[in-house]
């Protein structure tokens, strides 16, 4: 809207004495304003048509990625009419309004005031120059200073511009970091071996000794993960336990700060955002309810 407004705004000033012209002849404000807006409705068209082809091209793309990396049995990207007929109707609303507003400026003349140059712009000392401190300033810098501050709103919509254009470019190269600060907190710091092993029923330490003999295993740490209910009070969460030796070295548990949390012997050890949602403090029983397999509960 903003860029509409602002490119529409010029034209019609280098049209301002044939848009006069017209009006003096007999076309009504409403010709002319129609005019415009059928030019800033072309424009809009021929934007909505290439994000309609560019958003479409994407979407299948990363379509393709979510089935390369997740391995989905199939995945079918469909194209659904009235999202396409929203997006269009957001992108004309918001070009035709970027446009009302110069074009508003242009039919509200008198024709005979529309054939006429525009007057010169009646220009101010400043309070900053009055109190001289744009001396040191050459004459070019405050001319330019000069020119942001009388256009107060064209110079916040492009400062509010760039401003986002620098998020988006910040945003996109902090992506690269997070990534590899991620693949090295997961795969280097907290699961650190090169393979895990799952079994389809419960094996017991025969199982653990039989991968410890496998060619290559330097070390093998056994672990449980089991379904279950957490039941405290009237609050319940269901979620996947996770059983680990207390000295694990493989699969550890950090916090926060990346130190290895110390795993109590007998207990159950809860994150700080479970135990909020049960309302549970250290100390507190627990009622756990397992799914699978047979079901039983403890405390």
């Amino acid at each position: 809207a903003f860029l509409i407004n602002m490119i529409l705004s010029r034209l019609i000033a280098l049209e301002r004495e044939q848009i006069g012209l017209f009006k003096a002849i007999g076309y009504s404000n409403r010709a002319v304003a129609m005019h415009y807006i059928k030019l800033v409705i072309a424009i809009s068209f021929v934007g909505i048509l290439i994000g309609f082809g560019f958003g479409t091209w994407l979407g299948r793309g990363l379509f393709r990625l979510y089935g390369d990396f997740y391995h989905f049995p199939f995945l079918i990207f469909r194209t659904h009419v009235d999202i396409y007929l929203i997006a269009a109707g957001i992108s004309l609303a918001a070009a035709v309004a970027g446009g009302i507003r110069a074009v508003w400026g242009a039919v509200r003349l008198p024709p005979a005031v529309a054939m006429r140059p525009p007057s010169p712009t009646v220009y101010r000392k400043l309070l900053s120059e009055r109190l001289g401190l744009l001396k040191p300033f050459s004459r070019l810098t405050v001319m330019g200073l000069r020119h942001l501050i009388r256009h107060p709103l064209r110079s916040g919509m492009t400062a509010l511009g760039t401003a986002f254009a620098v998020g988006l470019l910040a945003v996109s190269m902090v992506f690269n970091d997070v990534t590899a600060y991620l693949i090295d907190w997961v795969y280097y710091q907290s699961e650190r071996q090169n393979a895990a092993v799952a079994f389809t029923s419960d094996a017991g330490p025969d199982a653990l000794q039989a991968v410890a003999r496998l060619p290559g295993v330097m070390k093998a740490e056994p672990g449980r993960s089991a379904l279950a209910t957490l039941r405290f009070g009237h609050r319940q969460r269901r979620l996947s336990i996770a059983g680990k030796v207390p000295d694990a070295t493989l699969s550890r548990v950090l916090d926060d700060k990346g130190r290895p949390v110390v795993i109590a012997d007998a207990g159950l050890t809860l994150t700080e955002r479970v135990a909020n949602i049960l309302g549970a403090r250290p100390g507190d029983m627990i009622q756990v309810e397992f799914m699978q397999g047979k079901r039983r509960q403890a405390l």
